[in-house]
């Protein structure tokens, strides 16, 4: 009879632990978004901010703001996309965004911060109950940049592995808004830690953070009306409980998912409150800031926002922040042992009081997921980018190029490019279809 050797199975795992998760990853991103793989098309300012520009002025747009903000990780991804084949744009495209979101995942397991059950946390993040809009597109590869930031929040306090916390800080602020929030965090990191590396990422942060609101402020509808929504009233405070907590474990608002929505922010505040660390306190912060941010930014908007129908990327940071928080605060290596002592062995009160937060914690993540699950995969509508681009060569001056909006033909957008422009970018491509420009 066959024995396994479980050692050697163990050794095998986390030898190419890696390798599996990547695998896993591209699997679930497939998942969510399998028509970017099959026929991707471009999106949005992709291709009405981000091509115009790089049109105009090549790799210089790179500081260029779109909609008010530095996208860095964005514009790179598109750019070396343009470059690299022109007439295969869409394909290079979806496949740097999604090895971007890989490498995001990675980072977080890999990372030495001081999150716990970092793998499931990453596998976590793949399954937050919205729409896959931030998925597998160049567009918003910087909302994930900004999950990079929050790994160098929670960094080990001696630093290790230094040169890939200054890179994560880089692309992190000079992505994504979002990564403001993070300045109070390191700022505090700096009072407890003392430490010359910990100023320099604090400073570094700063900069980047005077570069990225030196933009944000010149933007018009950066700030717009938001004076009048600083304070949150009763009908926000009610959307925030509905939407980004009942919403976060059923489908639809009723009275049972408020309900529900509220026992999660008591549960919440609750592990908060009895696990007073530093990860919980500034977890919970950027929760929060992320809800409230989206409050001021949206206005009147916010309240017709939904995590499947209209704006669901508004959900990205707070479900992600959720789903962190409460995994994070799962002691796994114990579980099996707390749940012995409640059920076997003599009972005892401190035992039933680990064992019961667990045990909710799993029947929150689970709630969410599986609700989710019937939802994970958007689908869009089939445009051919190889036409596109030969009848944009073709044209006789200018020629409306399709972009997708939501990923219906008959609701696209379009952006005006001139057929010398289309030329000049299969010429200057690095490989792909010369002969297009002939036809």
């Amino acid at each position: 009879m066959m024995r396994i050797n479980f050692a050697a199975f163990k050794e095998h795992l986390r030898v190419y632990k890696l390798c599996y998760l990547f695998l896993i990853f591209l699997l679930l991103l497939i998942v969510r978004r399998p028509n970017q793989f099959t026929h991707p098309f471009i999106w949005s300012e992709d291709g009405t901010h981000i091509l115009s520009s790089y049109i105009d002025q090549g790799f210089s747009s790179l500081l260029i703001p779109v909609n008010g903000y530095l996208i860095f990780t964005s514009k790179i991804i598109n750019f070396i996309a343009f470059k690299a084949s022109f007439s295969h744009y869409p394909l290079i495209a979806s496949l740097l965004a999604n090895l971007f979101i890989i490498l995001v995942l990675l980072a977080i397991v890999k990372s030495p911060t001081s999150l716990k059950n970092r793998a499931f946390i990453a596998l976590a993040i793949l399954f937050i109950p919205t729409d896959s809009e931030a998925f597998g597109v160049a567009l918003y590869s910087f909302w994930w940049a900004g999950l990079l930031g929050l790994l160098c929040c929670l960094w080990d306090k001696n630093n290790k592995f230094y040169s890939f916390r200054i890179l994560f800080t880089f692309l992190s602020f000079s992505s994504s808004p979002f990564s403001i929030f993070f300045l109070p965090i390191l700022f505090l990191r700096c009072f407890l830690y003392k430490s010359i590396k910990e100023y320099f990422i604090t400073t570094f942060s700063i900069v980047l953070t005077l570069v990225q609101m030196s933009f944000i402020l010149k933007y018009p509808n950066a700030i717009g009306s938001a004076m009048k929504f600083l304070i949150p009233n009763q009908a926000s405070l009610d959307h925030i409980v509905r939407s980004y907590f009942g919403l976060y474990l059923f489908d639809e608002k009723n009275t049972i998912a408020f309900l529900m929505a509220l026992f999660l922010l008591a549960f919440i505040a609750y592990l908060g409150y009895s696990k007073k660390t530093f990860e919980n306190i500034s977890i919970l912060c950027l929760l929060f800031m992320s809800i409230f941010s989206t409050y001021l930014r949206l206005g009147d908007v916010f309240y017709v926002t939904h995590p499947y129908v209209a704006g669901p990327r508004y959900y990205f940071y707070p479900y992600i922040l959720i789903n962190i928080f409460l995994i994070h605060n799962f002691q796994f290596r114990h579980f099996k042992i707390q749940m012995k002592k409640i059920l076997f062995d003599r009972f005892t009160l401190k035992a039933a009081k680990i064992g019961l937060k667990n045990f909710i914690i799993i029947v929150f993540v689970t709630i969410s997921v599986s609700h989710s699950a019937g939802k994970l995969t958007r689908a869009h509508e089939y445009i051919s980018w190889q036409n596109a681009v030969k009848e944009c060569i073709s044209a006789n001056g200018e020629y409306e190029f399709p972009v997708f909006y939501d990923g219906k033909v008959y609701t696209n957008t379009g952006i005006k490019i001139a057929s010398d422009d289309c030329r000049r970018l299969i010429e200057e491509q690095f490989f792909g279809d010369q002969g297009l420009i002939n036809q």
